[in-house]
């Protein structure tokens, strides 16, 4: 054991990861679903496209109020089951309202330009996403630990400058690009939806 002891807040993580990587590569089948009934009941497309974003924002932020209840249950339990313990990581400086709104927005945006796509495109679009979900998961894993054990190569290289180049940006410029980034992927996610057909059973109409 170490002199000097620690604890990290793993139910916190877990309870705002497994979600937010659930909804990243999943939540694209929600669009296909509620465009087919609401076009197939008789809503325009220019009313149904904001309603699912609303939703799904509604959704996603009080997700993230469930999460931040759960981060302030952990701290609670932690004062008084490892009272004079330091705690590696807070995660409550992470539920802020300039955090988490632009998160949210982009979380929506991308559910939204996933599933227009996948609509479009299908199981092109599909296995698309399969090959990027693999990529980072695998390809993220090996590099974390290529560069535990330091290994000199090109590519860690070319990885560690640009990932410090990408910490250099200042947050204010950070936060605004996230959220003109997910308006584009709405206009496009529109552009898509405004040409598809309803997919039933018996056939597209």
């Amino acid at each position: 054991m170490n002199d000097r002891e620690s604890i990290f807040p793993f139910g916190t993580l877990l309870a705002l990861l497994v979600p937010f990587i659930l909804m990243l590569f999943l939540g694209m089948y929600s669009l296909p679903v509620c465009f087919n009934m609401a076009i197939g009941m008789g809503t325009t497309r220019r009313r149904m496209l904001p309603a699912f974003i609303g939703i799904s924002l509604l959704q996603y932020f009080l997700g993230a109020g469930m999460v931040y209840l759960c981060c302030l249950l952990e701290k609670w339990i932690f004062r008084i089951a490892y009272a004079g313990i330091e705690n590696e990581l807070d995660m409550q400086t992470v539920f802020q309202w300039k955090y988490i709104v632009p998160a949210c927005i982009a979380l929506a945006a991308w559910n939204t330009w996933m599933g227009a796509v996948y609509m479009k495109y299908e199981k092109k679009a599909f296995l698309f996403f399969w090959v990027l979900w693999m990529t980072i998961f695998i390809g993220g894993f090996r590099i974390n630990r290529m560069l535990e054990k330091q290994y000199d190569h090109p590519f860690l290289r070319i990885y560690v400058k640009v990932a410090e180049w990408f910490r250099e940006f200042p947050e204010s410029a950070v936060l605004p690009a996230i959220v003109l980034i997910s308006a584009v992927l709405i206009a496009v996610s529109y552009r898509i939806l405004c040409r598809q057909q309803v997919q039933s059973h018996s056939g597209n109409r």
